[in-house]
């Protein structure tokens, strides 16, 4: 089951912005997946993080996850020696529309910028 997160569900979360909005995947009772998402301005949004439990991982939740976020657009930024976060965020039906040069530090490399545009 996928729903809003709250406050009793901060400790499973991995994520330091407590004003954030995100959401859960639970499975009898047991939290298995999150995301946190940034509501920029009007149906734009950006994915900040998504998580899923190591025994848990390729069941479907990332992309249930995704799948759950508000309808709009949504962006994103991978590092690009991500192939696999860029795979699933592909198979969501994100595409790439950009590129930050160094975005990322320690180790500097490029971010890939993707969006999805769900309506």
């Amino acid at each position: 089951m996928i729903r809003p997160g709250g406050e009793a569900d901060r400790g499973a979360v991995n994520w330091p912005l407590a004003n954030e909005p995100f959401l859960v995947y639970e499975r009898e009772g047991r939290i298995l997946g999150h995301v946190v998402f940034h509501d920029v301005f009007d149906n734009e949004y950006e994915l900040l993080y998504i998580e899923v439990d190591a025994a848990a991982r390729r069941q479907g939740i990332a992309r249930a996850l995704i799948s759950a976020l508000p309808a709009g657009r949504i962006f994103l930024e991978v590092r690009e020696s991500n192939t696999a976060a860029r795979e699933l965020y592909k198979r969501a039906g994100f595409v790439e529309t950009g590129r930050r040069k160094l975005y990322y530090r320690d180790p500097p490399e490029d971010g890939i910028v993707m969006e999805l545009k769900k309506w």
